[in-house]
């Protein structure tokens, strides 16, 4: 269990995705793994003996009207967050993106910052390099004990996001964006 950092004031939520649907919650239009992101930052919220910021991130992808940092919001709200304890960055483009705005608000202070255990290696790598101070809350864990090695569409989405994660890791590494990584 990840413990909060008491000196951090800031709960980062990195974006994943939505679907824009007005019939539903903003809650029902994130993904599995927004959901996961955002209960993970709420449940941070809430080890702090400090009123803490939440901060959500996500442009539309150019495939949805709404940011998704804009539907992370309400859907933040909807579950008791209150919405003058929110920021978001409905501009950040990619985790590089979300890295410098958050670096626009707390300078080196420390916060807490959560995604997906896939993706906390190459966030964290990303935000030391901009030289912030972020606390790994990752969530979102896809790994278990058992038979990794069998063939099933789970571990198929498993090797798919960890292929990802290298991926982006070298393209980090070839766009000279952190140092001996």
């Amino acid at each position: 269990m990840t413990q909060i950092n008491h000196d951090a004031c800031f709960v980062m939520v990195l974006g994943s995705g939505h679907r824009d649907n007005n019939a539903i919650s903003a809650v029902q239009q994130l993904s599995a793994t927004a959901l996961s992101r955002l209960s993970e930052g709420i449940r941070q919220l809430s080890l702090s003996d400090k009123q803490c910021t939440l901060v959500v991130s996500g442009w539309s992808g150019g495939l949805t009207p709404t940011p998704h940092a804009i539907i992370m919001k309400q859907a933040a709200i909807e579950l008791g967050v209150n919405e003058d304890s929110i920021v978001t960055f409905p501009d950040a483009l990619d985790t590089i993106e979300e890295a410098r705005s958050m670096k626009s608000i707390v300078g080196k202070k420390p916060f807490i910052l959560v995604t997906s255990a896939t993706h906390m290696p190459r966030s964290m790598m990303i935000f030391t390099a901009n030289e912030l101070s972020p606390v790994a809350a990752p969530t979102n864990f896809l790994s278990s004990p058992g038979y990794w090695w069998r063939f099933s569409a789970g571990n198929l989405l498993t090797s798919q996001r960890s292929i990802h994660e290298y991926i982006g890791i070298l393209w980090i590494k070839v766009k000279g964006l952190v140092a001996n990584v």
